[in-house]
């Protein structure tokens, strides 16, 4: 990305949403005979935001809650989900780390599957999903997400 579309971005004001925003889905159960979200499926999005010329990047990484989800999992106290971002010549990398307490369910000892779907809307290239795309209602319904297995 050139310095040019980032100045454009950071200026534009029909952009008050930001730069880019990277939604992602954990399912600590990988509930995979369910259309509908549990309390076990967790919901998180994380705004990149350009706030000044500096051309630095911000984030913070948020709960959200899951639409037409069962059941809700208990919302992440502020401040414990730690994240970077930064601007490349390519583009931007993210980086996310959800601790243990954040994740209703995860006990890796007896669960080494999670279900994960994210969704990437950045403004100067197409959205990017995991598997299946925006005809599909990935945002609420578990049993379309991928599956990650826990490895030591």
């Amino acid at each position: 990305m050139i310095a040019d579309e980032i100045d454009d971005l950071q200026l534009a004001p029909d952009r008050p949403e930001g730069f880019a925003d990277v939604q992602f889905w954990v399912d600590t159960r990988d509930t995979r005979d369910v259309s509908r979200a549990t309390r076990f499926c967790h919901r998180f999005a994380a705004p990149l935001r350009l706030p000044g010329p500096g051309r630095k990047l911000e984030v913070e990484v948020v709960q959200r809650s899951i639409a037409r989800a069962v059941a809700d999992p208990p919302m992440s106290r502020t401040g414990l989900i730690e994240s970077r971002t930064e601007l490349t010549r390519s583009g931007w990398t993210l980086e996310v780390f959800l601790p243990a307490q954040v994740l209703n369910g995860f006990d890796p000892e007896t669960n080494r599957r999670l279900g994960f779907a994210y969704q990437v809307a950045d403004h100067v290239r197409n959205d990017q999903f995991l598997g299946v795309g925006r005809d599909f209602p990935i945002g609420e319904n578990p049993s379309l997400w991928s599956t990650l297995e826990l490895r030591d």
